[in-house]
């Protein structure tokens, strides 16, 4: 009978270190996720094309197109008439 208690305590003893380092672990993989959740940053690839520096170097001939085209010419377009909303 003592034996069969011995052995029984054995048992309870092993399950019970089990389960402490069981619960550490899982603490300890919490902690990690939280931790690397809360320090990660991610910038997304819109931001990271916004931020990256300007070409200081104009492009003349781009300028000078933008000059021509200061003024719109309306003859080339057509003109536009209000449909009929007379009822009979």
């Amino acid at each position: 009978m003592k034996e069969d208690k011995k052995e029984e305590r054995k048992i309870e003893k092993d399950l019970f270190f089990i389960a402490v380092l069981t619960t550490v672990a899982v603490a300890v993989w919490i902690a990690l996720d939280v931790h690397q959740a809360l320090t990660k940053t991610e910038i997304p690839p819109i931001v990271k094309k916004q931020t990256e520096p300007l070409d200081p170097k104009l492009d003349v001939s781009i300028l000078d197109q933008l000059e021509e085209k200061k003024t719109y010419d309306f003859s080339a377009t057509e003109t536009l008439t209000p449909p009929n909303t007379e009822q009979p």
